[in-house]
């Protein structure tokens, strides 16, 4: 619901800005630059970078290890990663990627296979662990501490808080051309996201018990063909995902450095617009480079011992503040006199919770990756 909040104060913030600038189509970054400043707009430009390459290797370490526990011989799941990254490597360097979106918008059936294998499968290992009142006194949240909360913030964000894409899909969504609609739209979406989640959640929190992995698929015991099956499509879309999150960094760094487009026309840089454009910038060969500088860099963040450790860190520190603590700020200083008091107190109570959230979900995050 905090989400849903922020969600329409970024929309709001977007048709402010554009209406000032006369331009259509802006960026979270051109948002902070026109409330926080230049310095403002490079925070945002960083915290959005981390993202876009989080979320990527994040993809790349759940398919590594969702591959390794299928196959019959044990691969170290690092190799798997890099394995994984050469093989969308080509993918990144295409521009047009209405091809993978289209994929990736099927892999909602992969999602519903997923719940439904893991719920069946959980199902019969709870009622296997009989008797159930022995296995109801072994569900986390009975005993749980505040570092177990503090540490459940950083995945919540992660699927929660993709506010740092919001602005290219509000540009391109029907539902944005009318005053409110993309917010109520979003706000339907996360109410039913959540509800769906929050049965999942207790349901494996019941079955699975206290000692799940941060890929519960793995944790199933056996696996019969719909549970491969399941695996390996959640894989596939992952993989299929990957270029389409990739291309948030991409464009953010390509704009920095001012490289042209294949048609020859300069890339927009108001992302980093003090940056000046490097020679020889229309070289497709250099953009080539660049990318797969960038995919090298998720390979190596994939490399973690856990999945679940760069979910909670890039969801906790960077997703949080993009969607908690930075749109009642710029809320506050560009729309302000506009509010009413009751939206106005919202954003005020909304920005110290937003940053005890950060700091209690990235100190856990941090604790379960140094530890």
């Amino acid at each position: 619901l905090l989400g849903a909040a922020t969600v329409r104060e970024l929309s709001a913030l977007k048709s402010h800005v554009e209406l000032e600038t006369g331009e259509r189509g802006i960026t979270y970054v051109d948002t902070a630059r026109a409330a926080l400043g230049q310095t403002g707009a490079n925070f945002v430009y960083a915290l959005s970078l981390f993202c876009s390459l989080g979320a990527s290797a994040a993809y790349l370490a759940f398919g590594s290890a969702t591959l390794n526990s299928m196959l019959p011989l044990h691969y170290q799941s690092r190799f798997l990663a890099l394995m994984l990254a050469a093989l969308v490597l080509p993918v990144t360097w295409v521009e047009d990627l209405s091809f993978m979106v289209r994929l990736a918008q099927g892999g909602t059936f992969a999602v519903l296979l997923g719940y439904t294998v893991t719920l069946y499968s959980g199902l019969l290992q709870f009622i296997s662990r009989a008797p159930v009142v022995e296995s109801l006194t072994s569900v986390p949240l009975a005993s749980s501490s505040g570092f177990t909360f503090g540490s459940g913030i950083g995945p919540i964000a992660f699927l929660f808080c993709p506010h740092f894409l919001i602005f290219p899909i509000m540009t391109a969504s029907r539902s944005s051309r009318r005053s409110g609609g993309f917010a109520g739209l979003a706000f339907a979406a996360f109410v039913i996201a959540a509800a769906i989640n929050v049965v999942f959640g207790a349901a494996g929190c019941l079955w699975f018990g206290r000692d799940v992995s941060s890929i519960v698929m793995n944790d199933i015991v056996g696996g019969g063909f719909t549970v491969v099956a399941a695996k390996t499509l959640l894989c596939v879309n992952l993989l299929c995902t990957y270029p389409l999150v990739f291309a948030a960094a991409r464009d953010i760094v390509e704009r920095s450095l001012g490289f042209q487009s294949d048609s020859g026309e300069r890339l927009n840089t108001t992302a980093s617009s003090d940056v000046a454009a490097l020679p020889g910038s229309s070289s497709v060969q250099a953009r080539r480079i660049v990318r797969v500088v960038l995919v090298l860099i998720t390979a190596a963040i994939a490399q973690q011992k856990d999945f679940g450790s760069i979910v909670s860190l890039v969801g906790a520190f960077a997703q949080s503040l993009m969607a908690f603590v930075l749109p009642p700020i710029m809320a506050l200083r560009l729309l302000r006199p506009r509010m009413s008091r009751t939206r106005r107190l919202a954003n005020l109570v909304t920005i110290p919770l937003g940053a005890s959230i950060v700091l209690v979900g990235t100190a856990a995050a941090l604790a379960s990756v140094l530890g």
